[in-house]
């Protein structure tokens, strides 16, 4: 049940496939921000404490049925060939399960995900392509408390830093249209054993200053800490997936 709850947490992290399309390179600011949501699948197994990986297998109605609050939101800033690009994500789910005997049991998910990257662009005729280079910060906690016992909770979890590598394409296919593609890897030992991340889908120019981007999306990654056999021991190795949609806002 622990790591049913843990495996609500991978709803969506980073997006990082909205792009300012529009115009030739110019040495004026580009600002993208776009709220988005991901309506995401989560499969995979994860472990708390010395028990051994448990089957995670998710889909996103169990996700919305345990949301108390979240947010996503991705922005971009830009001069001329040079960008800074952010994402993150803040998730808190809850649910009540029954225990015999206990009582009520009250289990939180709090999932905090940032993303910060430095980027080139490099523009040819209907195409765009960027590189780029960063980090992504994961915490995820999980909180336990008996409601007949106020006090008696318990806290696991455990937070990383990976560093990540990518690239996108954004290739114009037509008037206010246009595919989006984007891929990158991350982690190499230094947090995550390994991730990576593919998404590809259309975007369309409602107006000069707002878009709409439709996608698909997979995140993968395999993390574990180095507290094996003991307590304190958390894994999580999952792939979230599913269909993306963004608002895009261009200044």
């Amino acid at each position: 049940m622990r790591i049913r709850k843990i495996g609500l947490l991978a709803l969506a992290i980073g997006v990082g496939g909205f792009a300012d399309t529009a115009g030739a390179q110019s040495n004026d600011w580009e600002i993208v921000v776009a709220p988005y949501v991901l309506f995401g699948s989560l499969t995979g197994d994860g472990a708390v404490g010395p028990t051994g990986p448990t089957p995670v297998d998710l889909g996103f109605g169990d996700i919305v049925k345990n949301l108390e609050f979240g947010f996503m939101g991705h922005v971009e800033a830009w001069k001329g060939a040079w960008g800074f690009v952010s994402d993150f994500i803040y998730l808190d789910l809850g649910s009540d399960i029954t225990i015999p005997v206990l009582g009520v049991l009250d289990i939180g998910v709090q999932e905090f995900v940032a993303e910060a990257l430095l980027g080139r662009r490099f523009r040819r005729p209907q195409q765009q392509i960027d590189v780029f280079a960063g980090v992504r910060y994961w915490n995820l906690d999980l909180d336990l408390e008996l409601v007949s016992l106020p006090g008696t909770g318990l806290e696991l979890g455990d937070s990383w830093v990976d560093p990540v590598l990518g690239s996108r394409i954004v290739q114009d296919v037509g008037q206010d249209w246009s595919l989006i593609a984007r891929g990158d890897v991350g982690g190499f030992g230094v947090g995550s054993d390994f991730s990576w991340n593919l998404q590809g889908g259309v975007g369309y120019d409602v107006s000069g200053t707002f878009s709409l981007v439709a996608q698909y999306r997979a995140l993968s990654v395999d993390f574990e800490n180095d507290a094996a056999g003991t307590a304190d021991f958390f894994s999580y190795n999952t792939v979230t997936h599913g269909p993306l949609l963004g608002f895009v806002f261009r200044f």
